[in-house]
């Protein structure tokens, strides 16, 4: 960075004029004035010492603790070397100047005068107290982006000065937002409207947009990324970019149920800062199977291509054109094997329905009955023997369907050993049935 030093001088302490000082005086760092000036500028970074010299004046220095990346101005005020009987003789002058740490609300202070006397700097805060720092360098954090006022203040003898005057409520420090501002949005060709999926077969358009608070010195400092995840978690891109040259366009193909997870990273180089923003696009089947009521499904086609809808064991052989819903009730109870074909696609999958609605209002309506109804304790109660056994199916039956249905209900191919569950299930469910539609029960399903 370049850092400038001016020189002035006071002689009413209260305005200032520009000091020329002698070639070699005004020292930044290594550098050194080569010429008689009122100032000089330096290339330098991190921590730089500052002194200023001239006779019959009294001598500046100061060490900054880091200047930064960004070209700066400072004023430095040297005041003369008084006789001890001028009214003015060892009156300070408190003026100071300021660095910003740029990835914070941090602001160093220094102060900026030649002769210090006791020094401080003086924080006004909104709620009427004050924070004091001594010295002739603090570091000031302030609570956000806003107005501020902090005063320095010099001591010797009969004097106490304040810069701002003691009496002035004005603001006169301005803390700048230095955090970015970075989003990233979806939209999808294909959303289910009731819990806003993305179907399968879609592709999701993202959007980036970064606004940084504060313009970069280097634009090549301050690099983005997006990373996304499919459902089982692994990396489909790694996208990295400058991050005002963000890609049109970005596209992502939607062919996977579960979770995509999306990964938006800035770094800031500059000031050592990264900031990041996740969303979560839910990837969901272009078919459902919805209840309706007991017994009665609808299925549904959130796609955009016509299915197909067949059975091997159920009366059902119909289109579902894009978009639309069918209304569908099985014969009986039972595990009802639904298998879809996307029109001009040769893959099949297969739908399992736990058809049991029947069965429970069944078992419901008997175990109430024989509960309810009154009965001689004394008699051994046939009914009673009844409901054990049929209590057995019906726990048997529901732990074979939690099994079955535990992780999943559709298949793109039904192995023999799901074959095999499913017929034991509904070997179940007719048991159940036989039971259920038995005249000695008094029940709904008579």
């Amino acid at each position: 960075m370049n850092l400038t030093v001016n020189v002035f001088e006071t002689t009413d302490y209260i305005n200032t004029t520009p000091l020329e000082i002698l070639a070699g005086d005004i020292v930044v760092g290594d550098n050194s004035s080569s010429s008689n000036l009122t100032s000089m500028t330096s290339s330098v970074e991190g921590e730089v010492s500052v002194s200023v010299s001239k006779p019959g004046y009294i001598s500046y220095s100061i060490v900054i603790s880091d200047v930064g990346i960004r070209d700066q101005s400072i004023d430095i005020v040297l005041l003369k070397d008084l006789d001890i009987n001028n009214v003015n003789y060892q009156k300070p002058f408190p003026t100071f100047f300021t660095f910003r740490d740029w990835g914070s609300y941090n602001l160093d202070f220094y102060y900026g005068t030649s002769f210090k006397g006791q020094s401080s700097f003086i924080k006004h805060n909104a709620d009427g107290t004050t924070d004091t720092y001594y010295g002739t360098k603090a570091s000031i954090e302030f609570d956000g982006p806003g107005e501020y006022s902090v005063k320095s203040r010099s001591i010797n003898d009969d004097f106490d000065l304040y810069n701002p005057s003691v009496d002035n409520s004005d603001t006169n420090i301005s803390v700048l937002e230095y955090k970015a501002s970075i989003t990233l949005s979806s939209k999808s060709t294909n959303v289910r409207e009731d819990d806003n999926c993305y179907v399968i077969g879609s592709q999701a358009e993202l959007t980036i947009s970064i606004d940084q608070a504060i313009a970069p010195v280097d634009d090549t400092m301050h690099s983005a990324s997006l990373e996304v995840f499919n459902p089982k978690g692994v990396k489909l891109y790694d996208l990295n970019f400058v991050y005002n040259s963000i890609p049109d366009d970005i596209i992502l193909e939607i062919n996977e149920i579960g979770a995509y997870t999306l990964k938006l990273t800035l770094n800031d180089y500059e000031n050592n800062i990264s900031y990041e923003e996740s969303t979560v696009l839910e990837g969901c089947d272009y078919f459902t199977v919805d209840y309706s009521s007991c017994g009665s499904y609808t299925l549904t086609n959130y796609g955009t291509i016509p299915i197909q809808v067949s059975s091997k064991t159920e009366d059902i052989n119909t289109v579902i054109e894009a978009g639309e819903s069918y209304g569908y009730t099985p014969s009986s109870e039972r595990v009802v094997q639904l298998s879809t074909n996307i029109i001009n696609d040769s893959n099949t999958r297969t739908y399992l329905i736990n058809n049991h609605c029947g069965i429970e209002m069944c078992m419901a309506a008997y175990i109430e009955d024989l509960l309810c109804a009154p009965r001689d304790r004394c008699t051994p109660c046939p009914p009673e023997s009844e409901l054990k056994q049929m209590y057995l199916f019906y726990n048997t039956y529901f732990m074979k369907v939690h099994q079955l249905f535990y992780q999943n209900s559709f298949f793109d191919a039904l192995s023999d050993d799901v074959i095999n569950d499913i017929t034991k299930i509904e070997n179940l469910a007719a048991k159940l049935s036989e039971y259920c539609s038995d005249s000695s029960i008094d029940s709904c399903c008579k």
